[in-house]
This record gives structure tokens, sequence and C-alpha cells, in this order.
């Protein structure tokens, strides 16, 4: 029986695994499986897909990364020319401030302050030919004018220094040029002269311009007497200074504005520094103020034209000259004509270097 039993058994479960095996069958897990090869295949398709998406979105990307690395770079390219641009033409116009600045510095150094001075620097006696040095830089020469009981020989010329002796009352000498005489009104001068009075007891020069009409008769005068102008204010009155300058150098000027007949005003200086004026008679014509004198209607008149220089009266004059400068280009101060007398001519004072 037991044996019985068990083939039946053995039977039993032969036919049903002939059964299962013939469905093919499993059990509820096996029914949740996927099979290998299917899974493979759409593992493989998946990860293609995946892949694919992959490529194409890197290749998106890399187009993206592309377009967005030309538009950068034209962008870039944009920016750099722009800045090339902007560097040019910064450039160009640091070149042209540059240009203007160099311009503009050559017309400040080319636009200096200047005056056209007419000068006798003394190395030669006036009548000497070529003994004055004309604005335009051509030679002139004083002539011969009033002489009585002197000569030429009044003016002698020693180691660039010319002396003017008249001491004789008598003796008259006078010499003139119309060289950088005013003429037509305004008629402006300003006349330097750089001059030793010898002794305490006869005059220096005179420095006689005349325009033609106005006569204004600078004159160094005596100690004690100073330095001034006569009758240019008033027909009969002496202006001067009453200082004493014998002895040494000093730096006289006179400068004149003629803007009238007898209509104007002469100023004088001395070594750089205004006079204080005063009148030897009273005024009728004219007035003066420190050292500026207003010309009056009577003042003093002649038709004659030029720069006398020397003696025209009947004093006795003793001096020696280093230089004189004279110009009808304005009536200047001396802050004006510091730095504009040629180095060339002799001793400038500090006060006009």
């Amino acid at each position: 029986m037991y044996k019985s039993n068990s083939f039946k058994g053995v039977a039993t479960a032969l036919i049903l695994s002939l059964v299962l095996a013939a469905c093919g069958g499993g059990g509820g897990s096996d029914n949740n499986s996927t099979p290998a090869s299917s899974s493979s295949s759409s593992s493989s398709s998946s990860s293609s897909s995946s892949s694919s998406s992959s490529s194409s979105s890197s290749s998106s990307s890399s187009s993206s990364s592309s377009s967005s690395s030309s538009s950068s770079s034209s962008s870039s390219s944009s920016s750099s020319s722009s800045s090339s641009s902007s560097s040019s033409s910064s450039s160009s116009s640091s070149s042209s401030s540059s240009s203007s600045s160099s311009s503009s510095s050559s017309s400040s150094s080319s636009g200096g302050a200047s005056i056209a001075w007419n000068v006798y620097n003394a190395t030669y006696a006036p009548l000497t030919a070529g003994s004055i040095t004309l604005a335009d830089g051509s030679s002139g020469t004083f002539t011969q004018g009033t002489l009585s009981g002197g000569s030429a020989a009044d003016f002698s010329a020693t180691s660039g220094i010319t002396t003017f002796s008249s001491t004789t009352a008598a003796n008259k000498n006078v010499v003139s040029t119309t060289a950088g005489v005013p003429s037509a009104y305004p008629r402006t001068y300003t006349l330097l002269a750089y001059v030793k009075v010898n002794d305490a007891t006869n005059r220096g020069i005179e420095l006689d311009m005349n325009t033609g009409a106005e006569r204004v008769k600078a004159v160094i005068y005596a100690n004690g007497n100073g330095f001034g102008i006569e009758k240019t204010a008033d027909g009969a009155a002496t202006i001067k200074d009453s200082a004493s300058y014998s002895g040494s150098y000093h730096l006289f000027q006179v400068s004149a504005n003629i803007t009238a007949a007898c209509t104007g005003t002469v100023t004088l200086w001395v070594d750089g520094s205004p006079v204080t004026l005063a009148s030897s008679t009273a005024l009728t014509a004219g007035s003066i103020s420190a050292n500026v004198v207003t010309l009056g209607s009577t003042c003093l008149t002649s038709t004659s034209s030029g720069l006398y220089i020397g003696d025209g009266g009947s004093s006795g004059y003793n001096a020696d000259i280093d230089w004189i400068v004279w110009s009808n280009t304005g009536a200047y101060t001396p802050t004006e004509v510091k730095g504009t007398l040629p180095a060339s001519m002799g001793t400038i004072p500090a006060a006009y270097q």
C-alpha cells in the first residue's frame, strides 16, 4: 500500500508538472515580470532615444552656445570696434587738443610783449654814420642842429659811452633825428635815457621831442633841480622834481600821450619810480599831479619835427650817455617797458630787466 500510494503521488506530481509545462504557466509573481529580450530592447531603445535626445540637446546646446558665442563674439567685436573707434576718436581728440594746445602755446609764445625801439647805444658819437639802430632794424644817424660857440667834438665817444660837455655858457650844440617821432594824433611816445650827470653845478642833457606842433622839452638839471620839463604845460613854467642825480647813472623816462593840439599828458619817472613834480610858477594853463603833467592851451610849440638832444639853451651841460631809446608806438609805463629793452645796448637797471 505504501508503495502504491507513493507511486500514485509521483504520478500525480508528474501529470501536474506536464500540465504546467504545456500551459507555460507559472505563479502570480511571474505575471508581473517582463521578458528579458523585451526589457533589453526597450532599454536599448530608451537609451538610444535618450542618447538621441541628449545628442539633440547637446546639438541644440552647442548650436545655442555657438550662436551665443558668435553673438558674444560679434558683440565683443562690435564693442572692440566701438572701443577702437572711441579710442581712435579719443586719440584724435587728444591729438586735436594737443595740436590746439601747441597752437595756443605757439600763439602765446609769439604773442609776447614787445616794443619797437629806436636805439642810440652811444658806442659812437651821434653824428657818426649808423650811430642809430632804427626800430625796423635799419641804421640811421643824427644830423647837426643848432651849433653856436660849440663844435661836433662836444659829443665824444669812448669805450661805449658818449660824453656831452658844453660847460661854457656860450656853447650850444644840438643834434636831431626825425626817426620815431609821432605825427598823427594821438601823438604818443616813450623816451628813456640812461645818463650820468658828471658834476653838481652843470646840467646833464636835454631830451627835446618836437612833434611838428607840440614840443615836450625834458631836461636833466643840475643838483637840487632834478628832472622835469620846461614850458610844456604852461608857456612860462618849469616843472621838475628838485632832486639831485649827479655822480651816478640814472634812468630817466618820459611818456607822452597827446590827443589834440596842446591836449594830453606827459608822465615822468626816474629809475622806474614816479617822481613828485612841482611848478616854478603858478600855472595859468595845464596842471600837475604827482608825476603827471596835463598840457595847457599855452603849451610849448614848434613847427619842427624831431628828437633833439644836447644843449638848446645857454646853460652848461656835462653828462655821460650810456644809451637812449624811444618809440612812437605808445606812452608806456616802466612796467610795460620792463623786459623789452635790447640787451646789447648797454647796462639795463634791474627795474627794467
